[in-house]
């Protein structure tokens, strides 16, 4: 006890901040309330499954899916660079574009599809920010292809370093 004695009040500090961080962890584990509603308590995808809950199972798992793939490509193009293999490079750059591009949407959709479990004021602002997000992302890439075709296609220069 000298120990606790000796740091001045450290130690209950510590144990009162620990305290706090559990209460905080816990309360966001998923209760019994996960279970309830009609997403929460369809198995996986089997045989005594309605065709609603196993298609939203099966876009879960292409979302997923979408998601792996999207960050293997991100990991290509971290790797090879464009001077190194410009073709491999591009065929990374072509899978990521697409895989995230998709999968944001995707996301989106399943949680459109379960917008009244979104109850808290905290998840309802996440879901509009998301789709906020998703737009202006979609916009941009659009944009940005745009002006890749049109400098490919006319060969206009982009900066003044192409001079």
């Amino acid at each position: 006890m000298e120990i606790f004695e000796d740091s001045g009040g450290r130690a209950s500090r510590v144990l009162q901040h620990l305290s706090r961080l559990e209460a905080l962890y816990t309360d966001m584990l998923p209760g019994p309330d996960l279970l309830h509603g009609d997403w929460g308590c369809t198995p996986p995808p089997g045989e005594n499954q309605s065709p609603r809950a196993s298609d939203y199972w099966n876009a879960v798992k292409v979302t997923t899916t979408l998601n792996v793939i999207e960050n293997i490509a991100l990991l290509g193009l971290s790797f090879v660079s464009s001077k190194e293999n410009y073709d491999i490079h591009k065929m990374y750059f072509i899978i990521f574009m697409v895989c995230s591009e998709l999968y944001m949407v995707l996301t989106c959709l399943l949680l459109k599809d379960h917008k009244r479990r979104l109850t808290t004021p905290m998840e309802q602002l996440a879901y509009k920010k998301k789709k906020q997000l998703m737009t202006a992302n979609l916009t941009s890439f659009f944009i940005a292809l745009y002006f890749f075709y049109r400098h490919n296609t006319y060969c206009e220069p982009g900066s003044k370093f192409d001079e």
